[in-house]
């Protein structure tokens, strides 16, 4: 399993250890037809959120954000809104004036299709200030340029799980 950390600024020290003893919230992923293709458990420990996922992708690079809204309509998830930005901030890690924090680092899926990887984010919470509960996590078709604004230039959206 492939483990990202994301941290903004991109060079920021943080230790991982867990908040307190609250289950894992587990969502299911699907695909533009409404099919079950993959698993998310959110976990919130100290100073953010552990994403862990296990998604069957088509292969490459695909940009994946935390939505607004916890709506997954198929076949093109409109209803997760824009992407989750509490702070008002641009798109992107790369922007100059800071970035959403429903920004996460793009999935690189191998051949098979199937990724098992875990992201962290510390501008993301289960609970209180920047809650996520209510959100989606969606994964879009193309990778995410870091810097594009609204969306990273990162194409359709192919796969959402609503956090509830």
């Amino acid at each position: 399993m492939r483990k990202f950390f994301y941290f903004a600024p991109l060079f920021a020290t943080l230790a991982i250890t867990p908040a307190n003893s609250a289950e894992p919230l587990s969502t299911d992923f699907i695909n533009s037809k409404g099919e079950t293709i993959g698993k998310a458990t959110l976990k919130e420990i100290h100073n953010g959120t552990l994403i862990s996922l296990d998604i069957k992708l088509p292969e490459g690079a695909h940009a994946i954000h935390i939505h607004e809204t916890s709506k997954c309509d198929a076949p093109d998830f409109k209803t997760a809104g824009n992407h989750f930005n509490p702070t008002k901030k641009k798109h992107g890690v790369a922007s100059k004036e800071g970035f959403h924090a429903g920004d996460l680092p793009n999935l690189y899926v191998e051949p098979s299709g199937h990724i098992k990887t875990e992201i962290f984010s510390y501008s993301l919470n289960l609970e209180g200030k920047h809650s996520i509960h209510n959100a989606a996590i969606i994964i879009h078709e193309k990778a995410d340029d870091y810097n594009s604004d609204p969306s990273g230039n990162a194409g359709a959206r192919i796969a959402c799980a609503a956090i509830k």
